[in-house]
């Protein structure tokens, strides 16, 4: 499939690191404005959001967030997302160990990107997930 035959993606982010918040903005470029990227600080207003109709093609969410976690939103997206819920990756600076107690993280093990090098799964993800190939950089002589 040819890039130019896709069409805009959309990608949910759900983190309250600044840091990880400007990487995912700084995706939008690479992808030539194929990749809409909706940043959101809390699992409220990532159920906001859905509740409103938005259907992202693919979702990643830190585990450790204040008052909600992205293990909360993983929960209340199978209960009332269900075909979101295969589209859901999980970030954690924690190890995969910690979080793999909760039997709906078994479904998908794949589903997990360990921080803080998250760059390249995340590109990994969206060009097997999405489709999507990253612009081509000019080549400097």
């Amino acid at each position: 499939m040819e890039q130019a035959d896709i069409q805009t993606r959309k990608l949910l982010v759900v983190d309250d690191d600044e840091t990880v918040l400007k990487l995912f903005l700084a995706l939008r470029r690479k992808y030539n404005g194929l990749l809409e990227v909706i940043v959101l600080q809390s699992v409220d207003g990532a159920i906001k959001e859905m509740e409103r109709g938005c259907s992202p093609d693919l979702i990643l969410a830190d585990v450790s967030l204040p008052k909600k976690s992205g293990i909360e939103l993983v929960e209340w997206i199978y209960e009332f997302r269900k075909d979101l819920f295969e589209r859901l990756y999980l970030m954690s600076g924690y190890d995969r160990g910690a979080i793999s107690l909760n039997p709906l993280l078994t479904q998908y093990p794949n589903h997990f990107i360990q921080k803080p090098s998250i760059l390249k799964p995340v590109t990994r993800i969206i060009e097997q997930h999405l489709g999507l190939r990253k612009r081509q950089e000019p080549s400097h002589l």
